[in-house]
């Protein structure tokens, strides 16, 4: 992985920090299509609590929490 982000940035010139943040927004705009799915409506989200966890990674970068996706989510975040 270190290998395909070094690629990403010294060959393609696309940076971190842009890469953490589109990983972040596809992996709630996954979550969302996910949570909705199971319960048949897009506002069922809107009473129930999203945890999300991150692993001891490489840099700790990966462990902030996802933008929303464009449109938002109507959950408020909570402190960690």
């Amino acid at each position: 992985m270190r290998d395909v982000d070094r690629l990403m940035v010294e060959h393609f010139g696309i940076q971190l920090l842009l890469m953490m943040e589109n990983a972040g927004r596809n992996l709630a705009l996954l979550a969302k299509q996910l949570l909705s799915e199971e319960d048949d409506e897009e506002d069922a989200l809107q009473d129930r609590p999203i945890v999300v966890l991150a692993g001891r990674g490489n840099n700790g970068g990966g462990g902030g929490a996802p933008p929303p996706p464009p449109g938002g989510f109507k959950q408020k975040p909570a402190p960690p």
